[in-house]
């Protein structure tokens, strides 16, 4: 796979366009056991290759052409290299992976100081997560779990301190869209406000940060997700009415909504897809048995296949047993968007007039379903 890559990464290099052919800026490299690698410069409006270079002894140059200020991107082909860098013409850029530094310009260092900080941090607290998981319960595991929310302070301190001050200095330059997408990335990875938390201060403060932004930064692609997922929580919380969107049916192949699938209905929803394991393990210990239980009770169960591939999602149908209905929505991710999914499963109750009653996962959603259904359990049932 790799010396596909390359030979595919050469032939871009063959072809790269005319402005390559002029260049005014120019970005030098210092890496460490990375002879041969293909690094790759692309611009990041237009995710156009600009250049690309094998990597010898341990270093690398590229050039490229910028009329005005621009950011571009650097990555390998053997993927342990990434950076965002903003230049201009002119511009002597110089990447020291070995150090994790950049210079250039002040937009570009203090980007890449925030974001070697902010993956730092995420890489030792992965590093505690392995850790807990072999530990088990008790005193180490609970010292463990102090050190992993440590680890989520010090991201938070890092944009507190940095991030909302780089993002005003930078609203004249490209650079702004990224470290804004930083801060998004760290503000709202542990607030749920699709189970109807309310928003941080600090969420609060990057919508109205967002909402004013120069229509560059609103537009950049990444942060343009995230953003429209945050508020899409918001707009999904219980008590909401659920969103509508149009997908596939899986038996017809013909376009369908979920609201046509669970009008009137008591309905469990399942965002899934076949490559989930823990998709996989809800649907056989707890999607099917509600489905065969209470199906004649008035309760829909429906997956909603995203994320996915047609024939992958066939081949789960089948293996899983499923006989509840489906719809695939694996093209556009209408879904994913309107309900700003952050992985699956995602299973969402809502009653009969489409009000969302929550998001429910095994005996937690059994009882919801029973207790909307009005079904009592006798103090003798397990």
């Amino acid at each position: 796979m790799k010396k596909n890559l390359f030979y595919l990464i050469m032939g871009l290099i063959l072809s790269l366009p005319a402005m390559a052919q002029n260049p005014n800026f120019t970005v030098t490299g210092t890496v460490k056991d990375m002879e041969g690698v293909v690094v790759t410069m692309y611009d990041d409006a237009t995710r156009q290759t600009m250049d690309s270079i094998v990597v010898s002894d341990n270093k690398f140059q590229l050039q490229g052409r910028a009329d005005s200020a621009m950011m571009v991107g650097l990555y390998s082909s053997d993927y342990s290299m990434y950076a965002d860098l903003l230049v201009m013409p002119g511009s002597q850029m110089a990447v020291d992976m070995v150090a994790g530094t950049v210079t250039g310009n002040k937009p570009t260092e203090q980007l890449n100081r925030l974001a070697q900080g902010n993956r730092a941090l995420m890489k030792e607290r992965t590093r505690i997560a392995y850790q807990m998981m072999a530990a088990g319960e008790g005193p180490l595991f609970d010292s463990l779990n102090t050190l992993y929310h440590s680890c989520d302070n010090h991201r938070k301190q890092l944009m507190d301190s940095l991030g909302w001050r780089y993002y005003e200095e930078n609203l004249d330059n490209p650079a702004a869209a990224h470290i804004l997408f930083e801060i998004a990335n760290v503000v709202t990875e542990d607030v749920f406000l699709d189970k109807g938390e309310e928003p941080t201060p600090a969420i609060l403060r990057l919508f109205s940060l967002y909402e004013s932004a120069p229509t560059a930064v609103k537009e950049f692609p990444s942060l343009k997700r995230t953003m429209t997922k945050l508020q899409s929580q918001a707009a999904i919380a219980p008590g909401n009415r659920f969103r509508d969107f149009e997908a596939i049916d899986y038996i017809t192949g013909k376009p369908t909504t979920l609201g046509e699938k669970i009008a009137g209905h008591l309905a469990v929803v399942d965002f899934w897809a076949s490559w989930c394991g823990p998709c996989r393990k809800e649907i056989l210990e707890t999607l099917k048995p509600l489905h065969e239980k209470y199906a004649d009770s008035g309760l829909v169960v429906i997956g909603v296949d995203i994320w996915d591939k047609i024939e992958d999602h066939d081949q789960a149908v089948k293996e899983l047993g499923i006989q509840y209905p489906q719809i695939v929505d694996t093209i556009h991710d209408n879904a994913g968007l309107l309900y700003g999914l952050k992985g699956v499963p995602y299973v969402l109750l809502i009653d009969q007039k489409g009000t969302i009653i929550g998001n429910f996962r095994g005996e937690k959603l059994i009882d919801a379903v029973e207790k909307s259904l009005g079904i009592r359990k006798s103090i003798f049932d397990k």
